[in-house]
């Protein structure tokens, strides 16, 4: 909640009803690399360079494996297909004329169970209320933790598979 949404560690407290030690070791915890799980192996899609390059920095510090990082949807294609990832950072907006990160997600074949986290600077076109909106969507300019805490709760629902992946 702290991470996510911005709450403090007292609303954050308030609103799950712990009491400061409890939370705090729950707290330290939930910030833990994904403990018992093997890292993800994760595709980028960004077309900005620098966007790209930090969040490959910042997943890999979290002990994950970046299989890929792709300027354009066709060559993530080619990754995704190669390589299933268990996730693929996507951004939306790959540039004028290039098809946008949903259309790249929606190209993905079903055999390939991945989970998108989609990144977009412009959150608002996408959260209408309406189906097949993505589950897992992070607004630029973005906080690191915001996406390290995203990546977990994606790659938990990917090694659960009696669930459906969100935002496929």
């Amino acid at each position: 909640m702290q991470d996510v949404f911005g709450f403090t560690e007292e609303d954050a407290r308030s609103a799950l009803q712990l009491a400061s030690d409890n939370y705090r070791m729950l707290l330290q915890a939930a910030r833990l690399p994904a403990s018992g799980l093997e890292p993800a192996r994760i595709v980028i899609l960004e077309d900005q360079f620098l966007i790209a390059a930090d969040e490959e920095i910042l997943l890999k510090s979290h002990g994950h494996d970046v299989v890929g990082v792709c300027a354009t949807a066709e060559e993530a294609l080619e990754i995704v297909k190669s390589e299933s990832p268990d996730i693929v950072i996507c951004d939306i907006d790959l540039g004028a004329g290039n098809p946008t990160g949903l259309d790249f997600a929606k190209s993905v074949p079903p055999e390939v169970r991945c989970a998108f986290v989609f990144v977009t600077g412009h959150p608002a076109t996408l959260c209408q209320g309406h189906p097949g909106e993505p589950a897992y969507l992070i607004s630029k300019p973005y906080n690191p933790a915001v996406l390290a805490t995203i990546v977990y709760q994606a790659l938990l629902n990917v090694r659960n598979p009696a669930e459906p992946l969100p935002g496929t």
